[in-house]
C-alpha cells in the first residue's frame, strides 16, 4: 500500500481513506481495467467508417490496444476465458465478476453476429489468437500485430464463406 500512496502521491493514511483494504483497492482496478476495456470496444464498434459494419478486427485493435495500456485486462480476460470462473468469483466476488461478465458479454455477441451459424465453432480460435497476440503485445513484440489481425480477420471470413 505504501508503493501505491507513493505512486497516487498521496499519504498512506490517505489511501486507507478511500480503499480501507488491499482487496477493496485491488477490486477498484479490477473494475476500472473492466471498464476500460468495455468502452474501448464500444468506441470501436460506434466509430466504425461510414458505411461499413463492425468488423472483427476493429474488436481485436480495440482488445489489444486495452490490453496494451492496462496489463490488468490481461489477467482478467485470461482467468475468464481459460475456465476460471470458479477462481475468479472467490478471488473478486460475485458483483465483479458480474460485472467482468458483463462487459465480455457484449464482445462475445459482436462476434457471433459477425461470425454467424458457425460462431460457436470459432469464438474459442479467436479468444485464443487474441490471448496469445495480446501476451506478445505486453512484452514488446508487436511489431506486427496490426497485421497479424488483418491476416487472421481475412483467415475468419474465408472459414465463415465455406462453411454457409
Amino acid at each position: 500500500m505504501e508503493m501505491v500512496a507513493q505512486r497516487a502521491q498521496m499519504g498512506k493514511a490517505s489511501l486507507y481513506h478511500y480503499f480501507p483494504t488491499k482487496q477493496s483497492l485491488f477490486l477498484e482496478m479490477l473494475k476500472q481495467s473492466n471498464d476500460k476495456l468495455a468502452r474501448a470496444v464500444n468506441h470501436a464498434i460506434s466509430n466504425k467508417p461510414e458505411n461499413k459494419s463492425p468488423n472483427i478486427a476493429l474488436i481485436l485493435n480495440a482488445a489489444i490496444e486495452a490490453f496494451r495500456e492496462q496489463r490488468t485486462l490481461l489477467g482478467l480476460f485470461l482467468a475468464l476465458h481459460a475456465g476460471g470462473t470458479k477462481y475468479l468469483k472467490s478471488l473478486v466476488g460475485e458483483q465483479i465478476l458480474a460485472d467482468i461478465q458483463g462487459v465480455h458479454q457484449p464482445i462475445m455477441e459482436h462476434l457471433s453476429c459477425l461470425l454467424g451459424p458457425n460462431s460457436e465453432k470459432v469464438k474459442p480460435i479467436i479468444i485464443s489468437f487474441l490471448l496469445g497476440l495480446a501476451i506478445r503485445v505486453i512484452h514488446g513484440s508487436d511489431k506486427d500485430a496490426a497485421q497479424e489481425v488483418e491476416v487472421f480477420t481475412e483467415m475468419l471470413q474465408d472459414i465463415s464463406k465455406r462453411s454457409s
